[in-house]
């Protein structure tokens, strides 16, 4: 396969890798927070790269970046004149 990541394959690789009797997918969870200079994402990707490590051991595909919800919205943002419920 050109890409054990779900997200990355088109239509016509799933289907292939279905056809081939693939039937399963990792998904990375992980933690998405507020680190100030440092990008939300900075946790999850080890959650990526573990769920990606065992596709490829597992002949499986890796579904990743799956955010849910903006880390900084269950913030007060009064100093920014704004609230985010």
């Amino acid at each position: 396969m050109r890409t054990r990541i779900y997200n990355k394959c088109t239509d016509a690789e799933i289907t292939e890798y279905l056809k081939n009797g693939g039937d399963t997918l990792f998904m990375s969870v992980g933690v998405t927070e507020l680190h100030g200079q440092l990008p939300v994402d900075c946790e999850s990707i080890l959650a990526e790269a573990a769920a990606i490590m065992m596709a490829e051991k597992a002949d499986g595909l890796a579904v990743i970046n799956l955010p849910f919800f903006h880390a900084g919205a269950n913030r007060d943002r009064t100093k920014y004149g704004e609230y985010l419920h």
